[in-house]
């Protein structure tokens, strides 16, 4: 798949608790040779800096990952329907975001929650679902 299985956050996490292997060095391989079977994937950030390349998520490398994998999804998923942003939009995920002055932003998580006047820039509840991400979400690209 062209990723470095270190740099995948599960798989590290996985082979650390005994759940599998991440080395190819030590796995039998059998049946078709790996290198016909190769092919270039992307990963969410990546494909994320692709498709919107005027979102900022802060606090990703820390953000649970029943927040960031919604979001993740949600994001994709306005990119695979062609949304465009016109405008930055700042996205946080950790406690006590420091809210970006320059951009329109979505604070994402429980923790992430501030008094504010504006109610409609923040999604709680773990798991947000995704009607509620992609609605929230659609109102910050409006703004």
């Amino acid at each position: 798949m062209g990723i470095d299985p270190t740099e995948v956050h599960t798989v590290t996490l996985g082979a650390a608790a005994g759940l599998g292997e991440s080395a190819l060095t030590r796995i039998d391989i059998t049946g078709e040779e790996l290198k016909r079977l190769k092919f270039k994937v992307k990963l969410p950030p990546e494909q994320l800096q692709q498709s919107f390349p005027l979102v900022e998520i802060i606090g990703a490398e820390r953000a649970c990952s029943g927040y960031l994998l919604p979001l993740l999804s949600s994001l994709l998923l306005l990119a695979e329907r062609g949304t465009k942003l016109e405008k930055p939009l700042g996205i946080c995920l950790n406690k006590n975001p420091e809210v970006p002055e320059d951009k329109t932003w979505l604070l994402v998580g429980d923790c992430a929650q501030i008094k504010s006047e504006n109610e409609l820039n923040w999604v709680g509840n773990l798991p947000p679902s995704r009607e509620t991400l992609l609605s929230s979400l659609i109102k910050c690209i409006s703004q």
